[in-house]
């Protein structure tokens, strides 16, 4: 009963403010930022290592790498949390 009526509440929201109760409830992005973040950054540095280059990446080079690899490792938690909703 509770869970309906938070539905028909839910309803007359914006499309931003009920993408903001789901990134609260469901995928809170701050939380899961530092640890995505540190996934990248190794990610990024375990590629240069596995090419043999043992320098600090450039940093444009760097960037471009970081933002694929977050962005990789971002989907890939957020289409776990999806899957795992539907319960």
């Amino acid at each position: 009963m509770l869970d309906a009526a938070m539905r028909e509440a839910e309803r007359g929201y914006s499309f931003w403010r009920r993408w903001q109760v789901y990134q609260r409830e469901r995928f809170p992005v701050m939380k899961f930022a530092p640890l995505l973040a540190a996934f990248s950054f190794c990610g990024v540095c375990l590629s240069r290592l596995m090419r043999g280059e043992f320098a600090w990446p450039v940093d444009d080079v760097f960037a471009d790498g970081f933002c694929v690899c977050f962005f990789v490792f971002s989907a890939t938690a957020f289409s776990g949390r999806v899957q795992g909703c539907g319960d």
